[in-house]
């Protein structure tokens, strides 16, 4: 009786040690987790995420329709994507005060085949 006792203390305290060691992994990881991030789906089952945003530019044609999406980054580097290959964009809510909503005509490239790219 005594050594079953004993083998259930042992038995809680190890689950206990590995429930405590799994609660401070995830506390780390949310905490190392960047503020600003934005995650594009797109078709496929893709998913890109970026940081350290300046600027999200969303343009839309004439009917009203959104067409592409356009990121400035810190880096002074950008991203452009067609709305047509993006199922779902998640944002925070400081991310969210940079998004700007521009017309078609404004979409300005460094490239001229850059379209191609997208």
């Amino acid at each position: 009786m005594k050594k079953n006792i004993v083998n259930l203390i042992i038995f809680i305290a190890v689950l206990l040690l590995i429930l405590g060691l799994g609660y401070k992994l995830n506390e780390v990881e949310v905490q190392q987790k960047p503020k600003n991030e934005l995650v594009i789906t797109i078709e496929g089952g893709g998913r890109i995420v970026r940081n350290n945003l300046e600027k999200v530019i969303i343009f839309r044609d004439q009917d009203n329709e959104l067409e592409y999406l356009k990121i400035n980054h810190s880096t002074n580097k950008e991203d452009i994507f067609n709305f047509d290959r993006i199922i779902g964009l998640n944002y925070e809510l400081k991310t969210k005060e940079k998004i700007q909503f521009k017309p078609l005509s404004e979409l300005k490239l460094e490239k001229k085949n850059a379209l191609n790219e997208l």
